[in-house]
């Protein structure tokens, strides 16, 4: 149902004895206003007005009455037209006029005639609520709520009714009302985000036993919390390993922390050995490996390890990685070592040869007990050393290589063991150094024959001694291996490429190791592999990736209603919803529950998405249908219990209201209701009550009115009203919307000729001294 505006009509005759200025206020071209918004009022004026004079504009009551005009808006000189604004706090209504008037000399202007002006009272205001109320600290959010309402803009640009904040600033929403459609902006509302104290304990580090660390949080803090559970003092001192952990609060109860991590290294401990009395010209003293720096007495070496040569005291210091000390000392005496000589190195062509290493000395030992004389006789190619002793217990020792020539060793590689892949030749070695080479080919008589034939293979070698030898080797050929990746391919998404059964494998020189490769994008792909004989195969395919489509059919979805569209995209060859149930790309869901598609594109591949749709019913709420009733009558309207909110169009918010029309004038009154749901959905309905005055309607029953002609195109005719005397009309729809007509006046009555007619049905009414009641229905075509 719509809402019925009744009208009074109020005839007011003007006269005077001499002529002055007139001001005729015009009718509003806006006939619907929210409380707050912006009314542009136009008028004339006849007559002569002072210089400085203002004209105002002012606003009447409910009942279109100026016993207490509202100014909304002047002008300082006579321009015609005055921009107006409905104050806020204006009330509801469906009978609002506006004239304008003058200050000098003071003229009241005429009323705006019809149609009037219907003003929406913004009802429900738009109120912040922050939570919490005071400051935060940062990272921590404030949550603002506004008053319900249908729509929602944030100064920040959110749209939505609760918004979270994590910075400082001032804050205001404007709102649109969900019952009149009237925007309302808020207070701005203040948050503070104070910044979390800052607080640094350094980076983590490192002690040697026996040092102390002093931690520092920093100063000007309210309260310091460290993990050890006793101090809550600004330093503390840590010589333990471990993690330390400190909170502080600072003034605005704001909280910070930092952690160190702080190891305690053992100092190192260096052994340098017992006091020691040696033999020989020097003795390498030698601190444990792996520290950063040594310093031998003081400076005297800086190196792990000390060459002496001298009796004396020596101490290392050495520093570790963690710059931890440690330090040793060691007495050292020098006794020098006897000289045995074996001269030089000896080669010779025989089976012996004797080495002496001199007379005069204690003891012999030779190559670790075969011999115990001053002489030796070595039998094989190999060294031979000795080791003497003096009488100081001292030993010396020397070596001499002895080399016995037998034959030449030669070496063309394990049979059975060498391989070639067709299309490869290997190298054969005979080695280098000998004087002659004779190959079993009889052609070759150099060190090296390269061969890509299988066979068995000899050569003879001659040395410089004259010493002759052989060596044998068997070559095998392998077939180089085929590999065959396919067919040059197009595929959706991606796709894995594989070979088997070799030892190792090259993609696109270097791509993948490995026996398969996933590919994700369009190029050529090559395959290098080897098989158990090192021969190798490569082969080659062009790969075409088609990217599958992306469908995002959004988060899922509660909605307030009977259906929700989903839309998966244009775009697409085809679309499957829920398996077949849809095949465009929009899809109407009518039930709650789990939507899906499958989208193809235009090369074949697919996408899919799912959304959960939750539906909930709007609330049924009905008023009954339209009454008439007379004057003095008592109505009560009530809508089904339940909900978790009402509101009438007169303000209340209970589930039922009393219509009194006692202190009513006749014509007809509009109750609208909404109601809300624990859902958040809503609802409303309205009832029309015509209230008559029975004394007027009898008189109206008189069968002296006629109405001609029923149905009508463009005008009719009502006659018979002259008898009664005193009358005017009123036509509106069935809705109750006023249609303006001309009403033209004859001996017979009145032409009445509607603006801008549509075909339909409309209801004309009687309006006699503010009484207003029905005449009859008539029909245009």
């Amino acid at each position: 149902m719509k809402i019925l505006t009744g009208f009074v009509l109020l005839l007011v005759f003007l006269s005077s004895s001499y002529a002055q200025p007139t001001i005729t206020t015009n009718a509003p071209t806006q006939t619907s206003l929210c409380a707050g918004g912006n009314v542009v009022i136009q008028y004339t004026t006849t007559g002569t007005f002072n210089f400085g004079c203002s004209f105002i504009a002012q606003l009447s009551d409910n009942w279109g009455n100026f016993t207490s005009p509202v100014d909304i808006g002047s002008m300082p000189f006579n321009t015609g037209i005055i921009m107006g604004t409905i104050p806020s706090s204006t009330p509801f209504g469906f009978n609002y006029r506006v004239r304008v008037v003058s200050t000098d000399p003071v003229v009241i202007g005429s009323t705006s005639p019809l149609p009037p002006i219907v003003i929406t009272s913004t009802a429900i205001t738009a109120t912040i609520t922050a939570n919490p109320p005071g400051p935060v600290c940062n990272g921590d959010s404030v949550t603002l709520w506004a008053t319900p309402n249908q729509s929602y803009f944030w100064s920040t640009g959110d749209t939505t009714q609760t918004i979270y904040v994590t910075e400082s600033g001032s804050y205001n929403v404007t709102v649109t009302n969900y019952i009149t459609g009237c925007e309302v902006s808020s207070t701005p509302v203040d948050v503070i985000v104070n910044p979390l104290p800052v607080v640094h304990l350094g980076n983590d580090t490192t002690l040697c036993e026996g040092q102390l660390l002093m931690l520092d949080a920093g100063p000007g803090f309210i309260n310091y919390d460290w993990n050890n559970g006793q101090e809550s003092t600004e330093q503390v001192w840590a010589d333990t390993t471990g993690t330390w952990f400190v909170q502080v609060i600072d003034h605005n109860g704001c909280r910070s922390g930092d952690t160190i991590n702080i190891i305690v290294y053992p100092n190192p401990v260096v052994n340098l050995g017992p006091d020691t009395s040696i033999c020989g010209s020097s003795v390498l003293l030698a601190a444990d490996p792996g520290y950063v720096s040594y310093s031998w007495n003081s400076g005297l070496s800086l190196n792990p390890s000390l060459l002496v040569t001298q009796t004396g005291l020596y101490d290392v210091l050495v520093t570790d990685v963690h710059h931890c000390k440690g330090r040793d000392s060691v007495f050292v005496e020098i006794n020098q070592l006897p000289v045995v000589e074996l001269g030089s190195d000896i080669s010779i062509c025989g089976n012996s040869v004797i080495l002496n290493a001199g007379t005069g000395f204690t003891t012999y030992n030779w190559n670790n007990g075969q011999g115990a004389n001053h002489n030796f006789f070595a039998t094989e190619t190999g060294t031979y050393s000795v080791v003497v002793t003096d009488n100081n217990g001292c030993t010396g020792f020397d070596s001499v290589s002895v080399t016995l020539f037998s034959l030449p060793y030669i070496d063309l590689g394990p049979d059975n063991d060498t391989s070639l892949c067709n299309g490869h030749s290997v190298l054969l070695d005979a080695g280098p150094g000998f004087l002659y080479y004779n190959w079993n080919n009889g052609l070759a008589t150099t060190e090296q024959v390269t061969t890509d034939t299988a066979g068995t293979w000899f050569v003879q070698v001659t040395d410089a001694n004259g010493c002759m030898s052989g060596d044998t080797i068997k070559v095998r050929m392998y077939p180089n291996p085929v590999i065959n990746l396919g067919t040059d391919t197009s595929i959706c998404g991606s796709i894995i490429l594989s070979a088997s059964g070799y030892v190792s494998y090259n993609w696109n020189n270097g791509l993948s190791l490995n026996p398969a490769l996933l590919v994700t994008q369009t190029g050529f792909y090559d395959i290098l592999v080897t098989d158990a004989h090192h021969c190798k195969g490569r082969d080659t395919i062009f790969v075409e990736i088609n990217p599958g489509p992306v469908v995002e059919l959004g988060s899922d979805i509660s909605i307030c209603g009977n259906s929700v569209i989903l839309n998966a995209g244009t775009g697409y060859a085809s679309y499957d919803w829920n398996n077949g149930q849809g095949i465009h790309h929009n899809y109407t869901a009518t039930e709650t529950g789990t939507y899906s598609v499958v989208v193809t594109d235009t090369n074949g591949c697919t996408g899919f998405d799912s959304v959960r749709v939750t539906l909930f019913p709007l609330p049924d709420v009905d008023l009954g249908p339209d009454m008439v009733i007379d004057s003095g009558s008592v109505v009560t309207l009530t809508v089904e219990s339940g909900y978790a909110a009402y509101l009438w169009n007169n303000g209340s918010s209970s589930a039922s209201v009393l219509f009194n029309s006692t202190d009513s004038v006749p014509g007809v009154y509009v109750y609208t209701v909404y109601v809300t749901d624990t859902n958040g959905c809503f609802n409303s309905d309205e009832i029309k009550i015509t209230v008559l005055s029975k004394s007027f309607v009898e008189e109206l029953t008189m069968p002296v009115v006629k109405i001609f002609p029923v149905p009508f195109t463009d005008r009719f005719m009502v006659t018979g009203l002259r008898q009664q005397g005193g009358y005017s009309l009123l036509m509106t729809d069935v809705s109750g919307r006023v249609i303006p007509c001309l009403y033209k006046q004859t001996d017979q009555g009145f032409t009445v000729i509607p603006e801008k007619m549509i075909p339909g049905t409309y209801i004309l009414y009687l309006v006699r001294k503010g009484t207003m009641a029905f005449l009859s229905k008539v029909i245009a075509h």
